[in-house]
C-alpha cells in the first residue's frame, strides 16, 4: 500500500486552492476592464465585446474557478466532518469498553 505524505498533500491543496482564488479575482476584474468598461461607449458597444472570444474566455474562467472554490469549500466540510464523526466513534467506542457493556443510570 502507497503511503501518503499528509503534509505534502495539503500544501498541494492549499496552493492549488490559492491558484483558483488568484485565477478567480484576476480574471473577474480583468473581465469587468476589457469587456464591460465603464463608460458611455462601454455600454454601447458591450453587446458586441461580450461575445467576443477573449470576454467568453475571461467569463468562462470566472465561472469554473468560481465552482471550483465552491467545490473546495464541500470538500473542505465533509473532511472536517469526516474528522468530527472519526472522534466522536472513538469517544463512544472507548466509552463502551471502560464500561464493560454496562449502562450508567
Amino acid at each position: 500500500m502507497m503511503k501518503i505524505n499528509i503534509s505534502s498533500f495539503v500544501l498541494k491543496n492549499i496552493l492549488l486552492y490559492t491558484a483558483w482564488i488568484v485565477f478567480h479575482y484576476v480574471s473577474a476584474h480583468l473581465y469587468t476592464h476589457v469587456c464591460v468598461p465603464k463608460s458611455l461607449i462601454g455600454f454601447l458597444v458591450s453587446p458586441f465585446v461580450v461575445s467576443s472570444p477573449h470576454c467568453l474566455a475571461i467569463r468562462w474562467v470566472v465561472t469554473k474557478s468560481g465552482d471550483n472554490i465552491c467545490m473546495m469549500w464541500m470538500i473542505l466540510g465533509n473532511a472536517i466532518l469526516l474528522q468530527i464523526n472519526h472522534v466522536t466513534n472513538f469517544i463512544q467506542t472507548n466509552n463502551e469498553e471502560t464500561n464493560n457493556g454496562k449502562t450508567i443510570e
